[in-house]
Parts: structure tokens; C-alpha cells; sequence
């Protein structure tokens, strides 16, 4: 029997107009980090920077939580773009590593061809696991939040993250020194809290992903 994984390579979106790209990377790395410390029972081999501020890898193993990382990146690097392919199929080198730039195989493949073809068609994400009509409408639904998010300038992502923190428009206006009518704007022109049901309704669907066992078929 062998056993499945769900592959997940990242591409930032137009890297090379990125200014200070070290600074970039400093919050790229510290993003990944936060996202290896939560959600370190359901990975393989932890995220990792694979190639200067451009490239990014991780093994999960499980596929549900691969909607809250990419929103969570989507987020913490926000106005910068990322693409990412996520992909359930088998490692076959150094299957073992705790090492994502060690491995390799199917799934490996798959990622990076379902990458180039993300850039061709102008998306940001993609998910080929075990049932194709959930993979398609996860994908669909977060591509049009990405579509969303790329709306948004930089304050107002700070006050739709400190709105999710804290659930309340005073707290939010007294966190951020600004005034209630400021914070009811913001959530007004993003549609923010339409948005934050949909990001909850998408995590409650895909929590009923079945496991990758060593049976499952191929997708």
C-alpha cells in the first residue's frame, strides 16, 4: 500500500517587481513559521522557502487545512500575490524527510505543472485531491475571494484582520486609534463581513475531506 499526501508549491505573483525583496522575505519566512507552529500536527514536512522570495513548498497530511494557509498567506503577504498548487498523490523520493526540498515524485510533478498552469490561466489557486467536484468548487470559491482580496489596500486588511480578532467595531476603532465610522466604512466597501462567512463556510466544507488513507484512489 502506499501512501498519499497532499503536495502544496507556491509561486509569488510578479516577484521581480518586489522593491525590498529581503524585507519580503523576513515576512514570507516569519509567515511560514507561524503557519508550521499551528498547524504542525497535520504536516509532513514543514513550509519552507524553497528559491530566493519566489518559490515555496510544505507537505500536508491531510487536505482540510490547506484553505486556512492559503488564506492565511493570502493575508500576511497581501498586497503581493501568491499562487498556490495543491495536490494529493504519492512522494517516492525521500518519502521520510522532514526536508520538502528533499523530496520528490508524483505529486511533486503534478504541483509544479498545475503551477504553470495557474500562471497561464491568471489564478492563484488549485486543488487536485481525492474528490474532483469538491477540489472544484473549493478552488473556484477561493479564487474569487483572492479576487476579493486583491481589491483591498493595505489599512483595510489590517482592520478586516483586527475585526476577525475581535469581533467588534468599537474594539477594532479603539485598537487602531481610529473612529467607529472609519471601521464601518472598511467593512462596508470590502464586503468584509460577507467575505469572513464565506472564508468560515469553506472551512466547515472542506473539514469533511476524507483522510488521504493508503487506499484512496488517485484523483
Amino acid at each position: 500500500m502506499v501512501q498519499k499526501y497532499c503536495v502544496v508549491l507556491g509561486d509569488v505573483v510578479d516577484s521581480r517587481r518586489i522593491e525590498d525583496r529581503e524585507a519580503f522575505r523576513d515576512r514570507l519566512q516569519s509567515t511560514l513559521a507561524t503557519i508550521n507552529d499551528e498547524f504542525d500536527e497535520s504536516l509532513r514536512a514543514p513550509f519552507a522557502v524553497l528559491k530566493g522570495v519566489d518559490e515555496i513548498g510544505g507537505v500536508l497530511n491531510a487536505v482540510p487545512p490547506v484553505v486556512e494557509i492559503q488564506r492565511r498567506l493570502a493575508l500576511a503577504l497581501h498586497p503581493q500575490q501568491i499562487r498556490l498548487a495543491a495536490v494529493v498523490g504519492e512522494i517516492d523520493v525521500n518519502a521520510a524527510s522532514a526536508d520538502v526540498a528533499a523530496m520528490d515524485g508524483p505529486a511533486f510533478a503534478r504541483a509544479d505543472a498545475l503551477l504553470a498552469e495557474l500562471e497561464d490561466a491568471d489564478l492563484t489557486f488549485e486543488l487536485r485531491g481525492t474528490v474532483p467536484v469538491v477540489d472544484d468548487l473549493l478552488s473556484g470559491q477561493i479564487n474569487l475571494l483572492d479576487m476579493f482580496r486583491a481589491e483591498w489596500t493595505e489599512r483595510q486588511v489590517e482592520v478586516l484582520s483586527k475585526y476577525e480578532e475581535l469581533d467588534s467595531q468599537k474594539a477594532v476603532a479603539d485598537s487602531l486609534a481610529v473612529s467607529p465610522q472609519a471601521v464601518s466604512n472598511v467593512l462596508a466597501n470590502t464586503k468584509g463581513p460577507k467575505v469572513l462567512a464565506l472564508e468560515r463556510r469553506l472551512a466547515g466544507t472542506v473539514s469533511g475531506y476524507p483522510s488521504l488513507d493508503a487506499d484512496e484512489g488517485e484523483a
